[in-house]
């Protein structure tokens, strides 16, 4: 990639805003100039939509209460099991999560690494604000911040 100065940046960010309006302003006039089209077209299946929305949401609502009545019988199961039917299968089934380290444990493990072993800790903000209050911890942490590049218009 080639080695910009801070002028030939601003010029192009320019041009790049430039681009930006026409490129609204092209949009903007092929869709005034589609909506009679859209209308007419919304017209002309209204009558279709309007004969078929009514079964397909009354089909959209029988489903949704069958989900919802199997998902609440399997969470209710409680160990892992597998019902096969003909064309659906009822799942229950175990995901490993995230790793959790007992701290005790790893102190006791890493306590002969010295200062090393600190860098490997952090605190739960909201448990340990939950444990000293917000201002004890506010006092005691820091906020990260980093550099985040991006290109606005005006």
């Amino acid at each position: 990639m080639a080695k910009l100065t801070q002028a030939e940046v601003r010029a192009k960010a320019d041009e790049y805003a430039a681009l930006s309006k026409k490129i609204e302003k092209s949009e903007a006039a092929r869709d005034a100039e589609m909506q009679p089209f859209v209308e007419k077209h919304q017209r002309a299946i209204k009558g279709i939509v309007d004969h078929h929305e009514p079964r397909i949401q009354k089909m959209r609502d029988q489903r949704d209460a069958l989900q919802t009545e199997v998902l609440g019988w399997l969470n209710g199961v409680g160990k892992p099991l597998v019902l096969e039917g003909e064309n659906a299968t009822a799942v229950v089934e175990s995901k490993p999560g995230s790793r959790v380290i007992d701290v005790q444990k790893f102190l006791k493990k890493a306590k002969d690494k010295g200062s090393a072993m600190w860098e490997c800790l952090s605190v739960a903000v909201a448990k340990a604000e939950k444990l000293l209050g917000e201002k004890t911890i506010s006092e005691i942490s820091r906020k990260d911040s980093k550099l985040v590049a991006s290109l606005k218009l005006k």
